[in-house]
């Protein structure tokens, strides 16, 4: 019959304790699949001003690929969404979408940051404001060219005037009418959410109806 040294005991089982606190992190596993494109900036709610103290905690975001791809995490997050949202669109489609959130930004009833933005309610499976940020979907563009024109226009956007180049000559915001750079919301053709009809209607562009909140500029 084996026995142990009553001299080794304390050690085994110090040996022993020290196995079960020990805690092995799981195999990290990146899942890439492609994403529709949504239905669109919508859910009407109230939501005070906050700040994006916790952007850089929250789990939806990329800051490897923002790395990769030499962006900030709030341009990164613009990119992320205009690519999801909007890369079948043309430019000034893109362009729309993306005054969509920086519009957001700058009204009282939604977070402070793009990224708290473009994810807010993302822990909310199909509440969130753009589908691509609660589908359970990893986020991994896997058409490169797309995604580098998505970033280059988050830049520019970002920008504004001290970017200006290219052949319009102008911020790409500006090549956006009045009435379309108040814009607060929009979906895609062929839904028709309800909260639709309780906003002003100001144009489709492309397989996008933009739409403005009077609220969100209260």
């Amino acid at each position: 019959m084996f026995t142990v040294d009553t001299g080794l005991r304390p050690v085994l089982w110090a040996l022993l304790l020290l196995s079960i606190l020990i805690v092995r992190p799981a195999d990290a596993r990146i899942i890439v699949e492609s994403k529709p494109a949504w239905q669109g900036a919508g859910t009407e709610m109230p939501h005070h001003h906050s700040s994006d103290g916790d952007a850089t905690l929250r789990p939806e975001l990329k800051p490897q690929l923002f790395r990769v791809s030499r962006v900030d995490l709030q341009t990164g997050c613009l990119a992320i969404a205009i690519y999801y949202e909007a890369r079948g669109e043309s430019e000034v489609g893109q362009i729309a979408v993306a005054q969509v959130i920086l519009n957001r930004v700058e009204s009282r009833k939604y977070p402070s940051s793009i990224c708290n933005v473009v994810y807010q309610n993302a822990h909310r499976r199909n509440r969130c404001q753009f589908s691509f940020a609660c589908d359970g979907r990893a986020e991994d563009p896997r058409n490169r060219r797309a995604w580098l024109k998505a970033v280059s226009l988050a830049r520019a956007v970002r920008c504004g005037v001290a970017c200006v180049s290219g052949p319009h000559g102008e911020p790409p915001l500006a090549r956006l009418g009045a009435t379309m750079r108040r814009v607060s919301h929009y979906h895609a053709t062929y839904v028709a959410p309800g909260w639709s009809r309780r906003l002003q209607r100001t144009g489709r562009i492309g397989q996008h109806i933009f739409y403005v909140s009077a609220r969100v500029w209260s």
